[in-house]
Formats: C-alpha cells, sequence, structure tokens
C-alpha cells in the first residue's frame, strides 16, 4: 500500500466510463450534442473519481509509511528485548490493519458518493451544453417536453405504477410537485394534452404501461440469479438527476468491499447505508449478499431476510419518486415481506447534512431510534 493504487484508479473509472458513456450518449443525441462533447464530459467524470482513489490510497500509504517509521524506531530502542519487540510488532500489525480497514470504508463512501455526484454532472454538463445551443421556439420546446414525457413514464410506473394504470387514471396518484419536477409540465398540462389535443393514443399508451409493468413483476425476484438484466434496463436515463448507477459497477465496489473485508457480508450486526439511493440498486445487492453469508447463522430463510432488512440495512432517497421506486424495488420480490418492517428507507435528502448542515447522527436517531444506525 505504498502510495496510491493507479490500478484501482484505473479500473474503477473505466468501469464507470464503460457503464456511463451510452446513457450521456444518448442524453446528448437527444439534445442536439454530439458525441464526442458527451465523451469528453464523462471522460471528465472519470478523472475526477480516479483522482478522488488516488487521493485517498496515497493518504493511507503515508499512514503506512509513518506506522514502518514508527515501528522501525521502537524496534531500535528495544535493544533486542524479545518481549519489547513482540509487543512493538503486535501494534504493528493492529495499526496496518486499521489503516486498511479505513481505506476499505473510504473508498466505499466516498467513491460511491463520488460515482452518484459524477454520473449527474455528466448529465447535467451534456444538457447544459445542450441549452446554449438550443432555439427556443413554442414547436420545440412542447416537442422536447412530449420527448422528455415519455422518458419519464417507466419511472412514474416503477414507483406508483399498478396492474390497473391506463392513461385514464395515470394522473390520479401523482402530486403535482413530483410530476412537474420529473417532467417540466403540470399535471394540468398533461390533462390538456390528453383529454383536450389528444396527443396520447390510449390503446398504445395502455399496452406500453402494462408491458412495463408485467416486465416488473417477472423481474421483481432480484434473488434470481437466472435474470441477466434488471427492470432499470427499462428505465431510460432522466433529464433529472435520476441515473441509476449501472448494476455492473454495483458489482464491481461491492466485490472490491468484500477482497478488503471477507467477513464483512457474514457479521449479523454490520449495518450499511446508502446515503443517496437511487434504485435501491444498492441495497438489493447488500441483502443478497448478506442472505447468503449469514445462512450459517440465521438458517431459516425469512427470519434471515427479516434480520436484514430490519437491523442491517438503510437508505435515504432524496426524492419522493426515488423513494418509492426504491422501496417498491426492495421490497416487492415476494410476499414473504410483507410482515417485514420497511422503514428503514427512508424519504431524506442528505445533501444538506454532507455540507454541515444540521446533525446526521441525531437525525438518524430520530428516524430509527437511538444507535440503531451504527
Amino acid at each position: 500500500m505504498q502510495g496510491s493504487d493507479p490500478s484501482l484508479s484505473e479500473t474503477i473509472a473505466k468501469s464507470f466510463t464503460e457503464n456511463t458513456l451510452d446513457a450521456v450518449k444518448d442524453i446528448a443525441k437527444e439534445n442536439g450534442v454530439t458525441a464526442k462533447t458527451a465523451e469528453k464530459v464523462v471522460k471528465h467524470s472519470a478523472e475526477v473519481i480516479a483522482r478522488t482513489v488516488e487521493v485517498l490510497t496515497t493518504n493511507s500509504g503515508i499512514e503506512v509509511n509513518e506506522a514502518k517509521a514508527d515501528y522501525d524506531k521502537g524496534i531500535a530502542e528495544a535493544e533486542h528485548d524479545s518481549v519489547k519487540e513482540a509487543e512493538i510488532k503486535a501494534a504493528f500489525d493492529a495499526r496496518q490493519k486499521q489503516i486498511r480497514e479505513n481505506l476499505q470504508q473510504q473508498i466505499s463512501e466516498q467513491v460511491t458518493a463520488a460515482v452518484h455526484e459524477q454520473t449527474q454532472k455528466a448529465a447535467e454538463n451534456v444538457l447544459q451544453q445542450a441549452e446554449e445551443k438550443k432555439k427556443n421556439t413554442v414547436e420545440d420546446d412542447v416537442r422536447a417536453r412530449l420527448r422528455g414525457f415519455a422518458r419519464t413514464i417507466p419511472s412514474f410506473l416503477m414507483a406508483y405504477g399498478t396492474t390497473k394504470t391506463t392513461l385514464a387514471d395515470f394522473d390520479t396518484t401523482i402530486s403535482d410537485s413530483v410530476f412537474i419536477e420529473v417532467t417540466g409540465i403540470t399535471l394540468d398540462q398533461f390533462r390538456t394534452l390528453r383529454d383536450q389535443y389528444h396527443f396520447f393514443d390510449q390503446v398504445v399508451f395502455d399496452e406500453s404501461c402494462q408491458e412495463f409493468l408485467r416486465k416488473r413483476a417477472d423481474l421483481a425476484d432480484y434473488f434470481d440469479e437466472s435474470h441477466d438484466e434488471d427492470i432499470f434496463d427499462y428505465i431510460p436515463p432522466q433529464k433529472t438527476n435520476q441515473i441509476f448507477t449501472p448494476k455492473k459497477v454495483v458489482k464491481m465496489m461491492l466485490d472490491k468491499l468484500e477482497e478488503e473485508n471477507p467477513e464483512i457480508f457474514s457479521d449479523p450486526d454490520k449495518t450499511f447505508a446508502d446515503l443517496y439511493v437511487k434504485s435501491g440498486l444498492y441495497l438489493t445487492e447488500i441483502v443478497k449478499r448478506l442472505y447468503v453469508g449469514l445462512a450459517g447463522q440465521i438458517p431459516d430463510p425469512h427470519e434471515r431476510l427479516k434480520h436484514i432488512l430490519e437491523h442491517q440495512v438503510y437508505g435515504f432517497a432524496p426524492s419522493e419518486i426515488i423513494y418509492h421506486i426504491a422501496r417498491n424495488f426492495v421490497f416487492g420480490f415476494d410476499d414473504a415481506v410483507k410482515d417485514i418492517d420497511d422503514s428503514h428507507i427512508v424519504f431524506l435528502d442528505t445533501t444538506p447534512y454532507a455540507r454541515g448542515e444540521g446533525d446526521f447522527e441525531a437525525k438518524c436517531d430520530e428516524l430509527f431510534g437511538k444507535g440503531d444506525l451504527k
């Protein structure tokens, strides 16, 4: 662990690029921005993520060097006293272990946050350049709004859809504030387009909704390893910050976490939190690994799942629609979860707390009980 780890930073940056570039290119294409511009934006974001990893590993390397210097000094001062040398070596080994654990935790937390942030910024940068080129004619604005609305339909269905959802009642379960936040148009404008101008083909709209909902049901069981896709593959990138972290990135990061701490998913007292939920993919992947890792300690499958969901995983969703999406995804795979407390996934934007505005620990005590989230 001497200095930075270029292989780790390059691997994470490369994975981010591979799993984000196409989505950003799609957004760029739809908004009149060149693919080359999208590539530059994603490259910059990947470099930011790589620098985050490099800083963490470099700082960790400095700590190791300092620990080694203290160890060498202690050994010299021990003057061949075997008891003292053994004590010094034990302290050095414990210090090294703590440094590794700290690095593992920092990478898990800070790289996750960086991926969330840079995914959002990449989309925002492309959209900003698109806005600079866009001519604000009435016709262009209407068409852009309709395209944007069409892209949001799967998100709304993921959050609020039922097997009976149709064009006629699509607007009945959504608040106006959420609707305009995601689509850029109000519910009244949607109703005018639907009822007065008949912009939507009801048969096509209804069948498209049902097709997505059937796919959501088919892919609901995230424990089923036969699935080579997930429902978020069917939700287009949004023109807000609602861009879901690809499953490949999720698995790669948790693989790295488990590599650094092989016992992490077999500890029934360990808690995990996604501080800025976008889909629930991080949480479900953690649940799956805990479910396997705790099989020996909690043999009963239902009790094991209940323990994991009620005592080990927490999620903070930054918006109302993401809250519903994540909760439906995490708890929607089986009727067996109906008696499991789902209160550990909450609607709370943690961004202000990250800026130092408010006491996050006190807020967690208020939400979950004192000391529940360790």
